[in-house]
C-alpha cells in the first residue's frame, strides 16, 4: 500500500470467468463446497469448454491486488479505485479472469460494510455477465488502522463513509468487516458468484472449496482438472494453512479422484432376498515397472492376465500401487491435473527463489523486484502437494513486486501480477492469463499487461 508501505492489506478474491454461459447450480448430492463447474448449457446447471472441436481451451485471468478503498477520505484513494477498474477492463475485454487476493484494503477502511467496495471491486466482472469465485487472504477481516498523523495537529479529516442506500452517508465504523460477512454478502447479492463457504471444522478459515472443469466431449461429469480454493489465513488469525486443510484438501482429491461419472451409485445385481455383492481387492499391481526393458511391458500383460481371470467372476477394488509412479520417463501416469490457488505463499517460494539466486533453476518473469513474503509457517501442505503428481501449479498473489513461475519439485510455483492501482509499489500492472486446453490436455501462463503487451508464458502441463 503506498501510504502504508509495511502492512499487507488485503481481502482476497479468486474470480473465475467463464465464457458463454449464465448460471451454475449445484450437483444434487454434493455438499456447498462441491460444485461442478462445467461449460455447458443453463439447462442441465454446468459449465463445459465453448467449443466440441479438438483443441478447446478454457482461459482464467487472475486480478491480485486490487485494494479497493484505500485512503477513501482522499482524492488519491478513489482515483485509484477507477484505475484499477480501467485496469480490470482492459483485460476483461480479451480474456476471463479470476480475481486472486486483495481485492479491497480492510484495513484501511473506516467503514464496517466494506462489502460496498467489494461489490465496486468485481463491478467490470459483473457487468460483463461473467462468473467468479473468491477466496480470502491477510487483513481482509483486519480492524481499521488508525493513521498516526490523525492525531497530530492537522487531526481527523472529515470523513464521509459511503452509504449502501442513496441517501448520503452512514455512521463510520471502525471494526472491520468478518470473512464471514463478506462472504455471506457476496453469495447472497450475486447470482454468478461460485464463492463456497467451506467446511465449518475448517474455521476460522473460510474460502475452502473445489470446482471442476470438464472435458466439452464427455456426455458425464468426466473431469478434465479440478481447481482447488484455500484460505492462507491473516487479519484475526495467523497467516497459516493449517493442518487441518491439509487434511481436507487430501480427503477431497481423493474423493475427486474416485468418482462415479455416472450417478454416484452402485446397486446390487438382484432385488430378491439374499442377494450379494461381491469386491475383488486388485493390490500391489505396479504397473509402468522398467518400462523401457522387454521385462516391464512382460509383467504388465501377465498382470493383466490375472486380473482378467478374477474379472471374469468378481468386481473388483484397486488398492493402491497400481503403477510405480517413481519408475515412469513420462510426465503422468493418467492423474487428474489439480491446480491450487491461495493467497499468501508458502515458504517453497522462498526456496525456490534462493535456487534461482543460484542458478540452479530457471524461472519466467520478475524474480528480485523484491523479496517473498511468505506465510508465517508450513502446517504439511507442500509437503503433501509435493506427493501428488496430478498436482501441476500453485497460484497465490500478496508480493506485488513479483509474477514467476518457477519450477518446484515436479510442479510449479507461480504469482499472479499485481493489477490494481492501491497498494504499495509503482510497477506496471497487469494479470496472469491460465490456459487450459482440452485434447491433448496442456495447461500453460502468461502475463497480459495494461498496454496489452504480453510476456513470460510458460508451459505448466502438457
Amino acid at each position: 500500500m503506498a501510504h502504508l508501505p509495511n502492512s499487507w492489506c488485503t481481502i482476497t478474491f479468486l474470480f473465475f470467468i467463464f465464457q458463454n454461459f449464465v448460471t451454475v447450480c449445484p450437483e444434487h448430492g454434493l455438499a456447498d463446497d462441491d460444485v461442478i463447474l462445467q461449460h455447458k448449457s443453463i439447462t442441465d446447471g454446468y459449465l463445459r469448454f465453448n467449443g466440441d472441436s479438438e483443441g478447446s481451451s478454457f482461459k482464467v485471468a487472475l486480478f491480485a491486488d486490487l485494494h479497493f478503498g484505500e485512503d477513501a477520505w482522499t482524492d488519491w484513494g478513489p482515483q485509484q479505485d477507477l484505475n484499477s477498474v480501467k485496469v480490470m477492463s482492459t483485460v476483461l475485454d480479451v480474456e476471463r479472469p479470476v480475481y486472486l487476493g486483495d481485492v479491497i484494503t480492510a484495513n484501511n477502511l473506516p467503514i464496517h460494510n466494506a462489502s460496498l467496495y467489494w461489490d465496486q471491486a468485481i463491478s467490470p466482472t459483473r457487468a460483463r455477465n461473467i462468473p467468479w469465485a473468491s477466496l480470502f487472504g491477510n487483513h481482509d477481516d483486519a480492524p481499521f488502522e488508525w493513521p498516526i498523523d490523525w492525531f497530530s495537529s492537522s487531526g481527523i479529516p472529515q470523513i464521509l463513509c459511503p452509504s449502501a442506500n442513496a441517501s448520503g452517508g452512514d455512521k463510520c465504523g471502525f471494526k472491520g468487516t468478518t470473512r464471514l460477512e463478506l462472504m455471506s454478502s457476496e453469495i447472497r447479492r450475486n447470482p454468478l458468484s461460485y464463492t463456497r463457504f467451506g467446511p465449518q471444522n475448517l474455521w476460522p478459515s473460510v474460502s475452502n472449496y473445489v470446482h471442476t472443469i470438464v472435458s466439452p466431449k464427455s456426455e458425464h461429469k468426466s473431469p478434465l482438472m479440478f481447481m482447488y480454493f484455500l484460505d492462507s489465513g491473516g487479519g484475526s488469525y495467523p497467516k497459516v494453512i493449517s493442518t487441518i486443510q491439509s487434511e481436507w484438501f487430501y480427503n477431497k482429491s481423493q474423493e475427486a479422484e474416485n468418482v462415479d461419472v455416472t450417478n454416484g451409485y452402485l446397486r446390487f445385481a438382484s432385488g430378491s432376498k439374499g442377494s450379494s455383492f461381491k469386491v475383488a481387492l486388485f493390490a500391489d499391481l505396479h504397473f509402468g515397472e522398467n518400462a523401457w526393458s522387454d521385462w516391464g511391458p512382460d509383467h504388465d500383460l501377465s498382470s493383466i492376465k490375472v486380473m482378467s481371470t478374477v474379472l471374469d467372476v468378481e468386481r473388483p477394488v484397486y488398492l493402491g500401487d497400481v503403477v510405480t509412479a517413481n519408475n515412469f520417463m513420462v510426465q503422468n501416469a493418467s492423474f487428474i491435473p489439480e491446480i491450487v490457488f491461495w493467497h499468501i505463499p508458502s515458504k517453497a517460494y522462498e526456496k525456490a527463489a534462493k535456487e534461482v539466486a543460484a542458478r540452479r533453476i530457471q524461472c519466467a518473469g520478475s524474480m528480485f523486484e523484491e523479496g517473498v513474503a511468505a506465510q508465517d509457517a508450513e502446517m504439511g501442505m507442500m509437503k503433501l502437494l509435493k506427493q501428488k503428481p496430478s498436482v501441476k501449479a500453485i497460484f497465490v498473489g500478496h508480493n506485488h513486486g513479483l509474477d514467476w513461475c518457477c519450477p518446484y519439485e515436479k510442479m510449479w510455483l507461480c504469482y499472479a501480477r499485481h493489477t490494481g492501482y492501491g497498494g504499495y509499489g509503482t510497477w506496471p500492472r497487469g494479470a496472469r492469463i491460465l490456459e487450459i486446453v482440452d485434447e491433448p490436455f496442456s495447461l500453460k501462463s502468461w502475463i497480459r499487461m495494461e498496454n496489452g503487451t504480453l510476456h513470460s508464458e510458460v508451459v505448466l502441463s502438457n
